[in-house]
């Protein structure tokens, strides 16, 4: 009797767990069928949406050029990040330790990419000290970055009204008076008269480089400037990152 009674409690647990097993499979697929109807949804609601006033969004900048080649594409550009932003959000929810994890994760990186930018700027500084012949304040750091910048957009000999209008932009975020943003171009101009027909323009863009990142970082700015200028006189993406990277590995190595 014993032996039954075991036999028919294993029979019902495992018939247990089998519903159970069925039950999830089901639970999840009725929760991805929500979340795709729910994608579609969103997105037909967009497309109508944007159908509608389709007049209006012309006019706006990036939105306008997308809903004029295609209000759907704009409706899937919107819409799609906004379902999966939901969709994320609700796992992390449901599995906090999975959040808590990826916090873990997420914190670790802060901390890396802060030791790596100390360790870069206690490369750079002694470097850059060394080859200007003197310990750097922060503003002159600026004035030094500001000079190697105008410099090397003067490769060609000449500023064009792109470049004038970025090196006024640069000056302007820094908060610099127009008259001594006109005394720094002027000052840039001179020196690069007797420099720029001698040297290459790596030896304006690796300096420039060395004085954006003698702070510990590159910020997006910085990046974005740099970038705008050395592709002006001929550097391509690959080199400037190539040269940002061997500027962060081995600064004294380069001049």
């Amino acid at each position: 009797m014993t032996q039954d009674s075991g036999i028919l409690h294993c029979i019902v647990a495992g018939q247990r767990d089998e519903a159970l097993a069925n039950m999830k499979r089901y639970i999840a697929k009725v929760k991805w069928t929500l979340r795709g109807l729910g994608t579609l949804g969103l997105v037909g609601g967009l497309l109508l949406f944007f159908s509608t006033i389709f007049g209006f969004l012309i006019a706006i900048p990036i939105i306008g050029p997308i809903a004029e080649t295609d209000s759907f594409l704009l409706a899937l550009v919107i819409g799609l990040p906004i379902a999966l932003l939901t969709i994320v959000s609700s796992y992390l929810i449901a599995h906090p330790i999975v959040l808590v994890l990826l916090g873990g994760c997420v914190i670790a990186g802060i901390f890396y990419l802060r030791n790596r930018g100390r360790n870069t700027q206690h490369l750079i500084r002694p470097s850059l000290d060394q080859q200007f012949g003197r310990s750097l304040n922060p503003d002159g750091m600026k004035d030094l970055e500001f000079i190697e910048l105008a410099q090397l957009a003067l490769q060609d000999n000449q500023v064009i009204d792109q470049e004038d209008a970025l090196l006024r932009q640069w000056a302007d975020k820094h908060r610099w008076s127009n008259e001594k943003t006109e005394q720094m171009i002027q000052r840039a101009q001179s020196e690069a008269t007797h420099s720029t027909a001698e040297h290459s323009s790596d030896q304006h863009l690796s300096p420039l480089i060395k004085i954006a990142l003698a702070d510990g970082k590159l910020t997006r700015y910085e990046i974005k400037t740099i970038r705008s200028v050395a592709q002006r006189v001929g550097h391509d993406t690959a080199t400037i990152s190539q040269l940002i990277d061997q500027v962060r590995r081995s600064p004294q190595l380069v001049g």
